[in-house]
């Protein structure tokens, strides 16, 4: 009987895979997958039962690229035949697709002869299906013996796939509870990430913190539906699942992912092109959003996964910008977002129908996101740390900035201080102020405050790396016999001998910046000059190094009071001054031992200092510099007289004061002046009797290289308060004849002059000043030198005119003593009176 039981059966089932599709004998394998094994075929949505049993559809045979349909309005039909050959009944699940499908029917026909109908999906109510889990799943039943034809129905707005499996029940749960457990764990894992990133905003208020937490939030969002956690175990169990919440909760996500990019990218407007594409694409994602949700989800997915995959590059790209402009952070963030970028990919191919999914491919993604975190963290902390550290030196800046400016306020009052009253007392015809004594006054501390502000902006360049040398040929006799002669000079205002002294085989010539040398020298020299009474001695030797080079030493060593060795790293700072130099009264801005460094460092040197309070200081450096060929040497400028040839001069200038400056210094020196205050004005007057232009370079109605360019064939000095700014496209073979700045020295623009119109200037006689005074007695002096330590101008100068009236033989001394009070020359008087002492401190 058993025999024939079998034998009836298998001639069933032939009987019937003639009629359908090949029988599928149900097996003892925790899972199968039917793919090639069903039939399957498309209808349009409103195909019932009904239709398909009367052939409206035509079923084909099944193959895995069919299972995988991506985005449709259609709706599709599997036919899968089962067998039971066992004697016993059995009970499977039918898992369909992935957990995104809206609604999954199951058609089987009962004995009757009806349909019997069972649905699940995201369209059902999680109380209303047969089995409540992340999988479309249906229960199959077949008796002992049984062979069953089902027909399966799907149709979803969202990416459909088929896959059909069939399942042992037991098999399901140990498979997927094992999925479903370690993906709340990657999950919670992204959850504590978040909350670890709020944690670290509202401690440190940076925002891309905020920006990612609020992202992984809505990360987790998204995952939760797409493995299918959240509408089988978190949505109500009495309403359907909505969708849409995927494609809020994508758009929210990846918001906040541009507003990090943003954010996270430092200067973002250098990336201007980028920035606007990644503004475009999230414009068009927040527009596809809300047609997904009022008008057609299907459609409007299609355009928001391919936004998601643009903005994703499009910040890959950004990061790669910034990581090659010298960003370290932004190359983690580079590492995090490319193996993003592939995760998106695939789940956009898959979305598309353009590859498989497997619960693993969808849980995968979740884990991933979770092992790349690290990452990004340690990008984004990087990146805080980074800001910190130029928080902190953009302070410390600031604050070396403030110092600075109240620094060289101070400075800069003290000779302003001298010029204003000075001129206010010529102004009012003080009859105890001389005019040739105010003069020299104001034009002292002028010129002085003209080198401060030349010293400070040196410095500034320096600092900004923007200070450069001019290395031309010098001839060494003609540069050392200058610096010989102008430091004897600045020695014998104070009363000081110096002595040059040269050792070694010298070059006839050297590359260098005989400027910055000169200024580097006459820095140290001065310095010596002030804080000396006595000798002071500049050495230089010098040594062949090879036929191309030399080595200069440079030693600078005075008999003064020296430097305290707590304050010798100090010096080289700006505005810091020794305390000999605080306490002395004489004039420094304390910026020069700073240029001279910077200046030094530039050549490829280094000062050095050695000194100790009570027995001077020598300051060294050496040089390796590059011999030149002989070349011609120079004469020192010297000062001009009247010009040997009448020419006539354009000076054009829009400050009434600097116009008439000029007109009266080229007029004194013989040459007939023209004047305009515009470029404008200045064209009407160029005729062939111009033999020379002088012009300024910004003036509102035509700039100096409006000028220039409407004479190109006259000479044209440029005299500018600020360096010259090349006009754009302008023309290089268009020059200036020469460029000085303003303020100008006189007698460097009129050798400028002479050299341009070829003429020569007679040389100006200046009677050397009387510097030897003899002093009266000392007892006559013994009331004054309180009043100096005092500072009590008012009595000192009352003295000063009762000593005039008693003793006139003394005049020329009353006068440096009447020059040094109105100066405030407190070192000049303690050394013209003999006060050098300081006066005690009181404990």
């Amino acid at each position: 009987m058993h025999l024939f039981n079998r034998v009836f059966f298998i001639l069933c089932a032939l009987c019937t895979l003639s009629a359908n599709a090949s029988v599928i004998t149900i097996s003892s394998a925790p899972s199968t997958n039917l793919t090639e094994q069903v039939e399957w075929c498309i209808t349009n949505a409103k195909t019932t039962i009904s239709d398909i049993q009367s052939g409206t559809c035509q079923f084909k045979a099944a193959t895995f690229a069919d299972m995988s349909q991506g985005f449709s309005k259609q709706a599709y039909w599997l036919r899968i035949t089962l067998s039971n050959p066992e004697s016993i009944s059995s009970e499977h699940w039918l898992s369909i697709g992935h957990p995104r499908l809206q609604q999954v029917s199951m058609f089987e026909s009962n004995k009757s002869g009806h349909w019997l109908r069972t649905d699940t999906g995201l369209s059902i109510p999680a109380e209303k299906r047969p089995i409540v889990a992340a999988l479309p799943l249906l229960p199959v039943s077949l008796q002992q013996q049984e062979i069953k034809t089902l027909y399966i129905r799907v149709a979803s707005q969202t990416s459909v796939t088929l896959t059909p499996t069939l399942w042992i029940p037991n098999s399901y749960r140990a498979s997927h509870v094992r999925l479903e457990i370690i993906q709340a764990l990657t999950i919670g894992g992204l959850f504590m990430a978040a909350v670890f990133a709020l944690i670290i905003y509202a401690k440190q208020r940076e925002r891309i913190y905020l920006y990612f937490a609020l992202s992984i939030l809505f990360e987790i969002i998204l995952d939760a539906i797409i493995t299918g956690l959240l509408p089988a175990y978190l949505w109500p169990v009495n309403l359907a699942f909505d969708i849409r919440v995927q494609v809020i909760a994508t758009c929210l996500s990846i918001l906040f992912l541009v507003l990090l990019v943003r954010s996270f990218i430092e200067n973002i407007d250098k990336y201007r092109a980028f920035d606007l594409l990644i503004k475009l694409f999230s414009g068009i994602l927040i527009l596809a959003t809300a047609w997904a949700c009022l008008i057609n989800y299907g459609e409007a997915l299609k355009i928001i996964s391919i936004c998601v995959l643009a903005v994703i590059l499009i910040g890959i790209a950004l990061f790669f910008r910034a990581w090659n402009d010298g960003s370290r952070p932004a190359g983690y963030m580079l590492i995090s977002y490319s193996t993003l970028a592939l995760l998106i990919i695939y789940r956009v191919l898959a979305a598309f129908g353009m590859s498989s999914t497997s619960p693993i491919q969808s849980y995968g993604f979740s884990w991933c996101f979770l092992l790349i975190t690290p990452t990004i963290f340690i990008g984004m902390v990087q990146r805080t740390t980074e800001l910190r550290h130029a928080l902190k030196s953009a302070h410390q800046e600031v604050s070396s900035r403030i110092e600075f400016l109240a620094k060289m306020s101070h400075e800069f009052r003290t000779p302003l201080n001298t010029i204003l009253g000075h001129a206010q007392l010529l102004e009012r015809g003080s009859s105890r102020l001389s005019l040739t004594e105010g003069i020299s006054a104001i034009k002292h501390s002028s010129n002085f405050l003209l080198s401060m502000i030349d010293e400070i902006l040196d410095h500034a360049r320096g600092v900004a790396g923007k200070l450069a040398l001019s290395i031309a040929p010098v001839h060494w006799e003609s540069f050392i016999k200058s610096l010989n002669h102008n430091s004897t000079l600045m020695m014998q205002s104070r009363a000081n001998r110096f002595e040059l002294q040269l050792s070694g085989h010298f070059p006839s010539a050297i590359m260098a910046d005989e400027r910055r040398l000169s200024q580097v020298l006459n820095n140290l020299l001065g310095n010596a000059n002030r804080y000396t009474n006595g000798l002071i001695t500049l050495s230089v030797s010098a040594s062949i190094l090879d036929g191309e080079h030399c080595q200069l030493t440079f030693t600078v060593s005075d008999q003064g009071r020296g430097i305290k060795t707590e304050e010798q790293n100090n010096i080289f700072q700006p505005f810091i001054r020794g305390e000999a130099g605080k306490n002395s009264g004489i004039d420094g801005s304390g910026m020069g031992l700073t240029i001279s460094q910077q200046l030094i460092s530039l050549m490829g040197g280094k000062i050095n200092l050695k000194s100790e309070a009570g027995s001077g200081s020598q300051f060294s450096f050496t040089l390796c510099c590059a011999t030149a060929v002989a070349c011609p040497s120079v004469d020192s400028a010297t000062e001009y007289g009247l010009s040997s040839q009448a020419k006539t001069i354009l000076v054009i200038d829009d400050e009434p004061n600097s116009r008439n400056l000029l007109s009266i210094l080229l007029t004194d020196c013989g040459f007939t002046v023209h004047c305009a205050n515009s470029g404008h004005e200045a064209i009407q007057l160029i005729n062939d009797s111009i033999d020379l232009i002088i012009t300024d370079q910004f003036m509102p109605e035509g700039d100096g290289w409006y000028v220039l360019q409407h004479s190109a064939d006259i000479p044209t000095i440029l005299l500018s308060a600020a360096p010259p700014t090349v006009p754009h496209n302008w023309p290089p073979e268009l020059k200036f004849s020469d460029i000085q700045l303003k303020p100008f020295n006189s007698n460097v623009l009129l050798n400028s002059i002479c050299k341009i119109l070829n003429i020569e200037m007679t040389e100006k006689v200046i009677s050397a000043p009387d510097v030897d005074i003899q002093p009266p007695p000392m007892f006559l002096l013994a009331a004054l030198i309180p009043m100096i330590e005092q500072g009590a101008v008012t009595d000192m100068t009352l003295w000063l005119e009762d000593f005039s009236a008693a003793h006139p033989i003394h005049a020329a001394y009353t006068k440096k003593l009447t020059s040094a009070v109105m100066t405030l020359n407190i070192a000049e008087l303690r050394k013209l009176t003999g006060a050098t002492q300081e006066p005690a401190t009181r404990p």
